[in-house]
């Protein structure tokens, strides 16, 4: 961390100094301190890793070349060397300052303390004050109007000392391993992708490199499945129950695609937990049986993406088998659908169903869901005229209150058999339509 301020001291301040009577002196190092120069400096680095282990230390070419180096930081015209003496001459105390001269700047002349150190049993004394004040004197005849000082994060005593004499924080020096900044950067792009599979329409892309091996692939999964049941609400799982009691095609769906899965729940996710367990199927309830199932496909693209890249990559280790055949089976399965209307934009797809057919299916809730965020989609390709009164009629602001309505009468109808439930959804679902027929 880098601090600095402007040093502020008078002549009469430094001779009030001087006439204390102190146990200590204070002078400019010459080559015969390079030994207790080293000592203290050695000493200072013992200190300031014990406060961050990660800071830079001396290799053993550096503490060998130490005192010749200190010895011409000695005789350097810009730089000086202060130690503080005790009564008895020993050193207990230094510190180094620098002057740095750049016209490009303003200020162009600035000093700066590069280290700091007394001995433990002398500190809080005043000493390390006086240093301070003395190389200060040293910057004042070099024309320094500005001091900055470095000392390591987390050395409190530090901080605390230089904050006292009015340094203040003034530009953050961060570090980090360069290991540590490519975990950074792959995990950055692990959550990339991981935030792409779950968005709305959970598309797979892969961009730029493809270091993705199976595994990686299939944690990024698990994450998905994670973040969807989080994303669910008390509505949503109450969706995945009634939807299995209420379609047959649906159950048969998920059951193909869970025969091209390692296992119904990926290893490692934890599936003796049933809510995780929950996730898991809703995931694949809502990207896989709806797609092959023939319902509403707003994910499909997403699984073809997913499983053409599987496909030419040859990652049958994440636990599908055949993705070719699961294409054939959804290009099957959309020849054999003859009635609705599809609409196509941007790569994605959504099969409208008249209502009328749907005999009561689960498939209204979705279709219902549809509608408002298909509507002006749809119309900007033309649809045909009688999805049109459909599509308005779930067009508007209360559509969401329609949507929070009808999720609770799912809820109401779990215990209801078939039958009844059917009926329940389609008058929900004709209410709707009369009642916004009669505001157009």
């Amino acid at each position: 961390m880098t601090q600095g301020c402007t040093p502020k001291w008078d002549d009469k301040g430094r001779e009030r100094r001087n006439l204390q009577m102190k146990p200590y002196s204070i002078r400019v190092a010459k080559e015969s301190d390079v030994d207790c120069f080293a000592e203290m400096r050695f000493a200072l680095q013992t200190h300031t890793e014990k406060s961050n282990p990660d800071i830079w230390r001396f290799s053993d070419e550096g503490r060998e070349q130490f005192k010749e180096q200190s010895i011409e930081l000695f005789s350097d015209p810009d730089a000086q060397v202060l130690l503080a003496l005790n009564d008895k001459g020993e050193a207990i105390g230094m510190v180094v300052g620098k002057i740095h001269r750049n016209p490009k700047c303003i200020p162009n002349i600035s000093g700066s303390v590069e280290h700091l150190f007394v001995k433990e049993e002398y500190r809080k004394r005043g000493v390390g004050t006086e240093l301070v004040l003395t190389l200060c004197e040293f910057f004042s005849s070099q024309g320094a109007e500005d001091i900055s000082v470095r000392y390591v994060v987390g050395n409190r005593e530090g901080e605390e000392f230089w904050k006292r004499l009015g340094f203040q924080p003034r530009i953050i020096t961060a570090g980090v391993k360069q290991q540590r900044i490519l975990e950074k950067i792959s995990t950055a792009k692990h959550e990339q992708w991981a935030a792409t599979m779950q968005s709305e329409h959970f598309i797979y892309r892969v961009e730029g490199e493809r270091p993705w091996s199976p595994e990686t692939i299939l944690e990024l999964l698990e994450a998905c499945y994670r973040e969807y049941y989080e994303m669910m609400g008390p509505g949503l799982k109450t969706l995945i129950e009634v939807e299995d009691k209420l379609s047959p095609s649906g159950k048969r769906a998920a059951r193909r695609i869970n025969g091209r899965i390692i296992c119904e729940f990926p290893p490692g996710f934890g599936y003796e937990q049933h809510e995780q367990k929950l996730a898991y199927h809703f995931f694949a309830h809502e990207v896989f049986h709806h797609w092959v199932g023939g319902y509403t496909v707003s994910h499909g693209v997403a699984i073809e993406a997913l499983t053409q890249y599987m496909a030419n990559h040859t990652l049958v280790k994440l636990g599908f088998v055949a993705p070719d055949q699961l294409i054939r089976d959804h290009q099957q399965r959309q020849r054999q659908i003859d009635a609705g209307v599809m609409v196509e934009f941007n790569r994605y797809y959504f099969l409208f169903e008249n209502l009328e057919q749907q005999k009561g299916e689960a498939t209204l809730y979705r279709l219902c869901q549809q509608l408002a965020e298909c509507f002006q989609k749809a119309e900007s390709v033309g649809e045909k005229a009688d999805v049109a009164p459909i599509l308005r009629s779930f067009l508007g602001s209360d559509s969401i209150k329609a949507d929070y309505d009808m999720r609770k009468e799912l809820a109401k109808g779990m215990t209801k058999d078939k039958d009844t439930f059917s009926e329940m959804i389609k008058n929900i679902v004709r209410e709707e339509i009369e009642k916004r027929e009669k505001t157009l």
